[in-house]
């Protein structure tokens, strides 16, 4: 969606994460800034609008490489890159922000994890947002639909633990009752509203993105997954 940065970005907690960043951390100004995740070109202009610097961004996939080219047209902020979140091709220490989106609450989240703690520098800050569990043991139809999208959450009282073992400290966190929800419901009209701006590569990778995201959508709001899921943010700082 070329030029469209204004946009509330297609991902669970829209702005959330970006504004509790700045609202919490005011006293740097951040120089090397990794973006991790698809979807996430707005924010990743909005970072670099705010800290004055070139921020690259990392997705997985041909489709949403080619898309994020697509959406980041005319944009000489944003640098996007295709890398396995797991294992990038940066040296060790390299940044000092790396904002993540929703690109964890995966199986393999322990790795990526590990993996941005090599990347991080000494007193780095990790920005995260995250789908997570406001119940351990959520009934079946919601654990069948976090399989099928090939989510992992974490139990939202567990996860400043989990990120404590990992040496990171946490600066703020917030929890964002009915984001979801909001999400969800919107996400169809979203696109709706703006198929007519994109282009046919636009289209293709956006049905195919609306597509997954409408059966997480419909099995979300049939059986209330508002009262077993919720969305985090929180900013945290590395020890190393």
């Amino acid at each position: 969606m070329k030029n469209k940065n204004n946009y509330e970005p297609l991902l669970p907690c829209g702005n959330k994460l970006f504004n509790l960043l700045t609202k919490t951390v005011q006293d740097r100004n951040f120089e090397k800034i990794l973006v991790i995740g698809e979807s996430s070109e707005s924010l990743a202009v909005k970072l670099s609008e705010k800290y004055s610097t070139i921020v690259e961004l990392i997705v997985e996939d041909y489709n949403s490489l080619l898309n994020a080219k697509l959406t980041l047209e005319g944009v000489n902020g944003v640098i996007p890159k295709i890398m396995e979140f797991e294992r990038t091709d940066y040296k060790d220490n390299e940044f000092d922000l790396i904002f993540a989106q929703t690109s964890l609450t995966r199986e393999n989240r322990k790795k990526i994890v590990k993996e941005i703690k090599r990347i991080l520098r000494a007193d780095g800050i990790f920005a995260l947002a995250e789908i997570a569990l406001t119940v351990e043991n959520p009934p079946k139809m919601i654990t069948d639909m976090l399989d099928w999208a090939g989510m992992s959450p974490l139990f939202i009282d567990d996860a400043e633990k989990y990120y404590s073992e990992r040496n990171f400290v946490t600066i703020a966190s917030e929890t964002h009752k009915g984001e979801l929800l909001r999400y969800y419901k919107q996400i169809s009209t979203l696109f709706e509203e703006r198929k007519e701006e994109l282009s046919d590569e636009e289209k293709s990778y956006y049905k195919k993105l609306i597509n997954r995201i409408n059966h997480e959508a419909n099995v979300f709001l049939k059986f209330g997954g508002e009262k077993y899921l919720t969305c985090l943010t929180a900013i945290l700082k590395l020890n190393k």
